[in-house]
């Protein structure tokens, strides 16, 4: 993928550790579990000047009319105060 080249390593961003333990990937990302706090993320991931460019105004809301699938909201935007906080769902 083109965004290989500027991807950038981080700790956890919940607990600050650096141990990271590779889960799983996807779309070329691989995601990770912290070790110490269970906490998934992409690591590495795009450099932050990247990030706004991957989730720009299409990554939240379905402007081109696809079907809705696990890469596009229908409405993300909309819908936000529909979706369950975590504090809800634990």
């Amino acid at each position: 993928m083109a965004h290989k080249a500027t991807l950038e390593y981080v700790r956890c961003n919940l607990c600050g550790a650096d141990l990271p333990v590779p889960k799983y990937e996807k779309h070329g990302f691989t995601i990770v579990e912290c070790s110490i706090c269970g906490l998934m993320y992409v690591n590495p991931r795009p450099a932050q000047s990247q990030l706004a460019a991957i989730y720009d105004e299409s990554y939240w809301r379905n402007t081109a009319n696809i079907r809705y699938n696990e890469t596009y909201y229908s409405d993300y935007i909309g819908e936000r105060d529909s979706i369950p906080r975590i504090s809800e769902i634990t």
